[in-house]
């Protein structure tokens, strides 16, 4: 996953506005049983633009399933999300206003906003289209630089 990761992660920086100061992270934590026998591996999505931390799977988001049982670690979006990314990352300049259906987290929509292919002139079309707080002030800081 690491080797893989680091090129998706590396993809995603080529299209970020750099004054953003745009850090995206994947991790794997792993966590012991007690007994030794069983391991699982924690996965965390996070992205942060400064000090401030904008996305963050699995906290930000609730993991239970219908029935009101936690599913995570056993049953996270991590795929879903790196797929996203893909996603938004193959689409054309052209089409990248468009809903990103498979797009569970929302992930796609931070990416927008920061993605230095979109302009000012677009930005302040988004901005009075959204009404994410999180997502107003990319646009912010975006149109202030």
């Amino acid at each position: 996953m690491a080797k893989r990761w680091s090129k998706l992660q590396s993809r995603v920086y080529n299209i970020v506005d750099p004054t953003l100061n745009f850090q995206i992270h994947c991790s794997l934590y792993e966590m012991n049983s007690n007994n030794g026998y069983h391991s699982n591996k924690l996965p965390r999505y996070w992205i942060t633009i400064g000090n401030n931390i904008v996305f963050d799977y699995p906290k930000q988001f609730d993991t239970t399933l219908k029935y009101g049982v936690n599913s995570y670690p056993w049953d996270t979006d991590i795929s879903n999300i790196s797929n996203s990314i893909e996603e938004y990352l193959q689409t054309p300049r052209s089409e990248l206003l468009k809903t990103f259906e498979n797009d569970r987290c929302g992930i796609t929509k931070i990416l927008r906003v920061c993605d230095r292919r979109i302009g000012k002139r677009q930005l302040i079309k988004m901005q009075n289209n959204i009404e994410n707080e999180t997502l107003q002030n990319i646009i912010q800081i975006r149109l202030n630089n």
